[in-house]
């Protein structure tokens, strides 16, 4: 009887609850590094190395400004552990974003089995989870934008409600400035519905504006105390001012556009509820048509950055997760409004499958079929929702649920041409679910091994690292090895490679060489470094159990030495 209850705590319990219930049965894959492996595990070293990480990088690249995304994710991890911490961060924003569209369904009447329908389902999209278990900083802008996005459809805010606007908004914009859109959207809707008269929207405005730049100047004294950085937002400021020639992941050919079928379930959504609304001789109320017009704008955001501002909004899965705020909202108010007055076994039913279906997955004959036949499906889709509509909204619901998880489950396998891009853009959404134990996992159990080694050296900010096989390369991000120009490209003379080490550090810096990566090439590679002159001691040989199984052996010369500082 008590988590019936539609109290703010006990809407927070069943949060809990849902969310590691949903969890332990779906098994999503913990650490999302597709289809980006650099950024999400050089991110991961602020939470695992953040001292070492922080003084190797210093001011030299944009990295360093996100602080709202990576600080939160580090001092849990201080707490409860590299792999526990990350999941009791991302627990909290699930709970956030859970409390918050609930909140809002109040209005629309929702009963407990809906809240659990529409919370299920916003959860446990593969575009929500792939974004939520990355240490990129789609995490908290998914998580901070539904709080923000949800925030902005009271009818009438307190000064509490836009002080907490203002925080999100800070931390979403620190997070990643290109999620600007998804930020100002809100917050000038806040300003028009939910405060009454024009001084009063200027004085919230300014309260906002104000609260914005406390976070932000909050950072900037922190990380100068207790950093040392002068200026925590400078690399960011130059990075957007410099002009960037074309994006190494721009794909210069349009294939994806008839492949990622996930960017054409925000039209069908909106389109299908205008047209159910209307079918049904029922009117929007102010919220709903405003969730409407959020995700809209959104929407067209995201093309105008792809083919105006040049950007990869819509090919890159980090991006296209600006997207999901609005979207998720839209996607729970459709389906409760669908399932408004159905009995709790009907909308029991609709939770039951939806999550059936995540777990059988799509078999590669139900895949979607790509370009104009897509466009077909789409329409014909669409056609069924509006004619079942008229006999029964739960069966519309349904078919609507399944085609905006099919979109993102089944969509056509991508496999660019060769040479369109650096990097491989498809998410793999598919591959979310059950993924406990994936390649990706173990990969971040080798980076948090290998940060853990390096621990026994105080200054190994300055270690250069040789990586000897391809997924070490990944590995020594957690360093930000590329960042710092500390990884040395191991097809290369032993005299080479030590020069090159030694080239990288100050004349009073010690030289510091961690050679790691699939054990026989390491042990290897050492038995040949250790026989040039100035490359030191073996001081660590230690081989990795579990995990990708790496071997980690590091060389230290001490300055002072001659050979070093000769």
């Amino acid at each position: 009887m008590l988590l019936g209850s539609r109290t703010l705590g006990w809407q927070a319990a069943r949060a809990v609850l849902l969310s590691l219930a949903l969890y332990l049965v779906l098994r999503p894959e913990n650490v999302g590094l597709t289809p980006n492996a650099l950024d999400p595990l050089a991110y991961a070293g602020y939470a695992v190395n953040f001292d070492a990480v922080v003084g190797a990088l210093g001011q030299r690249w944009y990295f360093v400004s996100r602080w709202t995304s990576y600080l939160p994710n580090r001092v849990l991890t201080d707490w409860f552990g590299p792999f526990a911490g990350r999941l009791v961060w991302r627990l909290l924003l699930c709970i956030a974003a859970l409390v918050s569209v609930w909140r809002v369904g109040r209005r629309w009447r929702w009963t407990v089995a809906q809240e659990v329908l529409v919370g299920t389902v916003l959860v446990t999209m593969p575009m929500f989870l792939r974004a939520m278990f990355t240490d990129y900083v789609e995490h908290v802008v998914v998580g901070f934008g539904i709080v923000l996005v949800c925030l902005a459809l009271k009818f009438r805010q307190t000064w509490w409600s836009l002080a907490l606007m203002g925080v999100l908004a800070a931390a979403t914009l620190i997070a990643n400035p290109l999620a600007a859109p998804l930020v100002v959207a809100p917050v000038a809707v806040a300003m028009w519905f939910g405060v009454v008269g024009w001084r009063r929207r200027m004085a919230a405005t300014a309260l906002v504006l104000a609260v914005m730049a406390m976070v932000a100047s909050a950072g900037l004294l922190w990380f100068r105390w207790r950093h040392g950085l002068p200026n925590l937002y400078q690399p960011t400021l130059d990075y957007l001012r410099a002009e960037h020639g074309p994006s190494t992941l721009k794909s210069p050919h349009l294939d994806w556009l008839g492949r990622f079928t996930w960017i054409y379930a925000p039209p069908l959504v909106i389109v299908a509820a205008l047209l159910v609304a209307r079918l049904r001789r029922t009117r929007l109320d102010r919220s709903e048509v405003v969730v409407i017009g959020l995700c809209a704008v959104q929407y067209a955001a995201q093309w105008i950055d792809q083919f105006l501002r040049d950007g990869v909004s819509l090919e890159a899965s980090f991006y296209w997760s600006f997207m999901c705020p609005s979207f998720g909202l839209l996607v729970c108010m459709t389906i409760g409004r669908a399932t408004g007055r159905s009995t709790t076994g009907v909308v029991v039913a609709l939770t039951v499958g939806w999550l059936a279906v995540l777990l059988v997955g799509a078999p590669d004959a139900l895949r979607l079929p790509g370009g104009i036949w897509f466009l077909l499906v789409t329409i014909a889709v669409l056609a069924a929702v509006v004619l079942l509509a008229a006999r029964s909204l739960p069966l519309a619901a349904a078919v609507l649920m399944l085609f905006v998880l099919w979109t993102q489950i089944a969509a056509p396998i991508y496999r660019p041409r060769q040479g369109d891009a650096t990097v491989l853009l498809s998410p793999a959404y598919d591959h979310i679910i059950s993924g406990a134990g994936s390649p990706n996992e173990t990969l971040y159990a080798s980076a948090v091994w290998l940060s853990e080694q390096m621990k026994a050296f105080p200054d190994a900010r300055l270690a250069s690292f040789v990586p000897v096989s391809g997924d070490a390369w990944t590995t020594v991000m957690i360093f930000e090895a590329h960042v710092t120009h500390r990884s040395i490209w191991p097809a290369q003379t032993p005299d080479t490679i030590v020069a090159q080490a030694m080239s990288q550090r100050q004349p009073n810096d010690p030289l510091l060489l961690a050679i790691v990566g699939e054990p026989f090439a390491v042990g290897r590679a050492a038995t040949v470094l250790a026989a040039v002159e100035g490359v030191g001691t073996r001081v660590l040989d230690a081989q990795q159990r579990g995990g990708r199984g790496h071997r980690l052996v590091v060389f230290r010369r001490d300055a002072g030495d001659a050979s070093v500082d000769g």
